[in-house]
């Protein structure tokens, strides 16, 4: 019904494969043609010669043609008005240089063009809003990309870009949304200069230069995230998809020096992490701790931890100095609350003894994996619940999974807290398997 109304309109033309096998005869199109939108597997080429003249024509889409592998440099040369080029998922190779002369494009959509290497200079495109390289082939940064200080949009997730020249990032101040994937490193101080970003994806070299972002970005920003930091590229296989996009994740970390701790700023502000959901650490071998206790009040909205392969791990969250590691018998221990933890996972960390040495509240677990933790002798993990009035029988069993290390006999004098009912007497020791 859609496309048959707008098919009534002389300004507007709509094709799909039923009606085309190649190219429409574009003689006949009129002078006043404001947008065209041709999809059809049949389509492979734009040749030579195809030049419209469509003074007001100011969308073009293309996208979804899956064998259109050519476009010839006339096509776009009397489209001065042009302001939105959708190419995504096109066989396309290479862009006519005729789009460098689109002054009014607004908005460039190259998305899953994976056989696209390269794209012509965007140096006199200002009005240029929104970028979209996603996925495509593109091995190197748009010559003039730091020109366009109109553009809010820019994703070169995907794509072959091993990277992204210092000083391109401070000149795109409007930016808005900003996914660069894990390809290659930016400077923390750059992404922070870009104080409207809403979201961000892009990974740091190492912790000090995520601190730089975090102490430099606007203390009021709630932009979502999703970093990496570290050497690996990789992070879907530690993760998977998911649509949380505020991610903490560290890496190669053999240029980290003592505890975690010590690189947190005790300039950041409260509610720093407070939109933190996801947190995972791996290959780590100088880390002893991994939060200060002073963080824990920021992590309210985080949904699973994931510490792997870090050989000096002793605990997760640091005694206060002078406490006792892993002792919960005194009368100092503190309690923590994680309401949206549901996944807790622990790797290959053959000196941790506990997770801390007080307690943690977590009602919303449902998977515990400890996969070679040899020496871990004490899990600190609770639901609320403190009489068996409040706490029914399918919370006992509440959780949903539980992943033991190979040989798991060492759970029979593991002592798991859970659930926190320490006036019953079978509590103290609780028996999972």
């Amino acid at each position: 019904m859609a496309i048959q109304i707008m098919n009534a309109d002389a300004r507007v033309i709509v094709k799909n494969d039923e009606e085309l096998s190649e190219m429409p005869e574009w003689g006949n199109w009129s002078k006043d043609l404001v947008r065209i939108s041709l999809s059809s597997k049949d389509i492979r080429k734009i040749p030579s010669g195809y030049s419209p003249s469509c003074p007001n024509l100011s969308t073009v889409l293309l996208g979804n043609n899956i064998n259109l592998s050519f476009i010839g440099y006339s096509f776009f040369k009397q489209l001065h008005g042009l302001k939105m080029l959708d190419l995504s998922w096109t066989a396309i190779q290479k862009l006519p240089t005729s789009i460098s002369h689109l002054v009014n494009l607004s908005a460039l959509l190259l998305r899953d063009c994976e056989k696209l290497r390269h794209v012509p200079s965007l140096a006199a495109l200002r009005a240029l809003k929104k970028l979209d390289l996603y996925g495509s082939g593109v091995e190197k940064v748009p010559k003039g990309i730091k020109l366009l200080s109109n553009l809010r949009y820019l994703d070169l997730c995907g794509t072959s870009i091993e990277e992204l020249q210092p000083g391109i990032l401070p000149k795109l101040s409007q930016l808005r949304f900003l996914r660069l994937g894990f390809s290659f490193t930016v400077e923390g101080k750059e992404v922070a200069s870009l104080r409207k970003l809403e979201e961000l994806e892009c990974r740091f070299h190492g912790v000090g230069e995520l601190n730089t972002f975090m102490t430099c970005k606007p203390s009021t920003s709630q932009m979502r995230c999703r970093l990496l930091v570290g050497q690996s590229k990789q992070m879907d296989d530690y993760f998977g998809d998911s649509e949380d996009l505020y991610f903490l994740f560290g890496e190669g970390g053999r240029k980290f020096n003592g505890d975690i701790p010590l690189t947190v700023p005790l300039s950041l502000p409260h509610g720093t992490f407070s939109l933190l959901k996801q947190f995972g650490i791996c290959n780590c071998p100088s880390m002893k701790k991994l939060f200060p206790q002073s963080l824990m009040s920021d992590l309210q909205n985080l949904g699973m931890i994931s510490v792997r392969n870090c050989d000096n791990m002793e605990e997760l969250i640091a005694s206060e100095e002078g406490q006792e590691s892993y002792n919960c018998n005194n009368g100092n221990s503190f309690i923590f609350t994680l309401p949206k933890l549901r996944r807790f996972e622990l790797e290959v960390l053959p000196k941790l003894k506990s997770i801390c040495s007080g307690e943690i509240v977590c009602d919303s677990l449902q998977t515990i994996g400890v996969r070679n933790c040899l020496n871990l002798e004490r899990i600190a993990l609770f639901f609320s619940c403190v009489t068996i009035a409040s706490c029914p029988l399918s919370l006992l069993f509440k959780l949903s999974k539980f992943i033991p290390k190979n040989g798991g006999s060492w759970l029979l004098s593991l002592t798991i807290l859970t659930p926190r009912m320490s006036s019953f007497p079978f509590a103290n020791s609780y028996d999972i398997l």
